[in-house]
């Protein structure tokens, strides 16, 4: 007789979280792939995706303030270049228009660039990472399927906005997670780290065509 493959009793399970929908997971699962590979340039100590799951889900602890320090820090050395600091005003320079849109929105919002950087640290990062949204236009750009239910009435800018960010769902976190890695993966500091790797890359084939 036939047998059923998977048997009854043994039910799929999530890989990650039961609380993570497929698209969800699948995008957490690209952005650690990305974390971990440019973690050692970053500054990053190596974590499994298990563990950032599970931050994203409580919402608190090391793991999430770090990685969002180092990228909030990856976007706006960006920013830091399309301002005039010995004229002290924002200026636009040859920057990257992520960062001249966030220059150029920031006196809109009453908002000041400057102090982005002077004050980013571990208390202060999640409004600096709302400020830096609302001038960038993360909230109008979002995709709205990576947020939960609760979430219909408005985008995770204006959820952090109402309270603080361990009081965000779990898929307002993924989303402002990816939105904050979206911007970070094509900051300068990020495209130097990966012409770096690729010039070692080539070097490494070139020696052992030589040896050949």
């Amino acid at each position: 007789r036939e047998v059923a493959w998977p048997p009854a009793g043994c039910a799929a399970r999530e890989p990650l979280s039961e609380r993570l929908s497929r698209t969800q997971a699948a995008e957490v699962l690209s952005a650690w792939a990305f974390l971990s590979s440019m973690g050692p340039a970053l500054g990053l100590w190596p974590f499994s995706c298990i563990e950032l799951v599970d931050a994203l889900e409580s919402g608190r602890g090391r793991l999430l303030t770090d990685l969002h320090i180092v990228m909030l820090r990856l976007v706006l050395s960006d920013v830091a270049q399309a301002i005039d600091f010995a004229r002290g005003e924002l200026v636009l320079q040859n920057t990257l228009s992520t960062a001249q849109a966030a220059v150029l929105a920031a006196p809109e919002h009453r908002m000041d660039p400057r102090a982005w950087m002077a004050h980013l640290n571990e208390l202060t990062w999640p409004e600096v990472l709302r400020q830096l949204a609302v001038c960038s236009g993360w909230d109008v750009d979002a995709e709205t399927d990576f947020y939960d239910a609760d979430d219909s009435d408005g985008t995770w800018v204006d959820a952090l906005a109402a309270g603080e960010y361990g009081d965000l769902s779990l898929g307002a976190r993924v989303s402002a997670l990816l939105a904050l890695l979206s911007s970070a993966m094509c900051s300068g500091p990020v495209r130097e780290a990966l012409e770096r790797r690729e010039a070692t890359a080539n070097m490494g084939r070139r020696l052992q065509y030589v040896e050949r």
